[in-house]
């Protein structure tokens, strides 16, 4: 997986249309589609729901990471969409949804890699920052970009 190809500034959205999680990981899911990243977006937002049932992917810090993987998945990817005022994702608000799409071939280790790149991310204070309060989907993206080619 080339972690720098795995988001550009199309796939982040500080507007998003959705007001609910079923309809956010719908929104997300068409960035994807639009960008080339997925092939079925019924089956993926399926495979999404699917693993939300089996457990939250609520952060508890005010951000949701739903994923979702399999051969409709042409190239590993990460949307972010982020909400001016949280948006319930179970019982408690997100202000930030970080959707990662995860190709078949890159399904074992790659999946885990690509949670754990997030994760660390957002285990910075101020990463967090950036990400609720950047003015503009251009600096988060760099801000992001600049992190993955730190890792390489």
């Amino acid at each position: 997986m080339n972690e720098l190809k795995i988001i550009n500034t199309r796939l982040i959205s500080f507007s998003p249309r959705s007001r609910d999680r079923d309809g956010v990981i719908l929104e997300m899911t068409e960035m994807l589609k639009a960008e080339g990243r997925i092939s079925d977006s019924g089956a993926f937002i399926d495979n999404v729901l699917e693993r939300e049932k089996i457990s939250s992917t609520d952060t508890g810090i005010g951000v949701a990471i739903p994923h979702g993987k399999g051969g409709f998945v042409l190239r590993s990817s990460i949307a972010i969409c982020r909400f001016e005022e949280g948006l319930i994702w179970d019982s408690t608000p997100v202000k930030a949804v970080f959707l990662l799409a995860v190709d078949d071939d890159e399904a074992g280790l790659a999946h885990l890699e690509l949670i754990a790149k997030v994760s660390t991310m957002l285990m910075d204070d101020e990463f967090l920052n950036l990400l609720f309060t950047a003015g503009k989907e251009i600096d988060l993206f760099n801000e992001i970009f600049n992190r993955l080619e730190d890792k390489k």
